[in-house]
């Protein structure tokens, strides 16, 4: 590896179910592989994507993972120049201390997503994971942050997010759930007027959790379908399934929204947006007041 001066990026993909790789490279020995190319080569990379297609059955298996990772000096000084971080392997508690540590040697991290496990046993971790960042090592410049399925109180996330408030472009949410005691309009209101370089949102499925702890309340956005579809814009399946796509002109957004709808029992439900514009606040707005909670399937 080291006649590769010119490697900056490495993307691990594993894409077979977990019955299906015996006698196999598993996906953690293929992570191990490449960090103990990286702590004793030195290589400078700046891009590190572990993003399988199976989020949900695609886990690291702790035991087969070197914690803390290799700390080498060499480790370190290549792993400070790393920029993009993509780990959407179901994360769970166990890996803490492996993802504190590889996350303590970012300094110039710009883009960071993580997918979290979605087991009811780990539902947890999410929000005490991402507080523990912002305690611990609090990052100021990251422009773009991408999370999934995390179950995190509303002023965590906040607080998480504003640590990089002046450098922030781009936020996405996928199966993110606000803990009881929270709520997704006061959350979005919040995050008005602090994010000055925001451009893009998208929210993908968010959840509601009821005061019993479960995640029971799925967030909607139904008013946002009232408006008018944007010229050119038709609807469109994804892959037989039941969600349509479209987009809709929504006064006074420059530009139109991008909806994700599912269509159940005869209704269509919008379950998620996007918007990238340069009236990010006003369309913080739109979508707060919008917000309606459903413990329909």
């Amino acid at each position: 590896m080291k006649k590769f001066v010119k490697c900056r990026s490495f993307c691990i993909d594993g894409c077979y179910k977990d019955e299906q790789h015996d006698g196999l490279l598993e996906l953690s020995d293929v992570v191990e592989i490449v960090l103990s190319i990286v702590a004793y080569t030195g290589l400078g990379i700046k891009s590190f994507v572990l993003d399988p297609q199976m989020k949900s059955t695609s886990r690291l298996d702790t035991e087969r993972l070197q914690i803390p990772p290799h700390c080498t000096p060499q480790f370190k000084a290549a792993w400070e120049h790393l920029e993009e971080l993509v780990l959407e392997c179901s994360l769970i508690q166990a890996q803490e201390a492996w993802l504190l540590a590889l996350l303590s040697h970012a300094s110039r991290l710009r883009n960071l997503s993580l997918g979290f496990s979605t087991k009811a046993s780990d539902s947890d971790f999410g929000g005490s994971f991402i507080e523990r960042l912002t305690t611990v090592y609090p990052f100021r410049g990251l422009q773009e942050i991408e999370m999934y399925h995390a179950t995190v109180p509303a002023e965590t996330l906040l607080n998480f997010l504003l640590r990089s408030r002046d450098t922030l472009r781009i936020l996405v949410l996928r199966l993110a759930t606000i803990k009881a005691g929270g709520s997704w309009n006061k959350f979005l209101e919040s995050m008005r007027a602090e994010f000055p370089r925001l451009e893009s949102l998208a929210l993908h499925m968010p959840r509601q959790q009821t005061q019993r702890g479960h995640n029971g309340f799925k967030v909607m956005f139904p008013k946002l379908a009232e408006n008018p579809r944007f010229p050119g814009s038709e609807e469109r399946e994804f892959n037989g399934s039941n969600l349509i796509f479209d987009s809709r002109l929504v006064k006074p957004l420059a530009r139109p929204v991008n909806l994700t709808c599912a269509c159940q029992a005869g209704k269509t439900k919008v379950v998620s947006a996007r918007y990238q514009g340069p009236d990010i606040d006003a369309f913080l707005s739109i979508i707060a007041a919008t917000v309606e909670t459903s413990t329909e399937a």
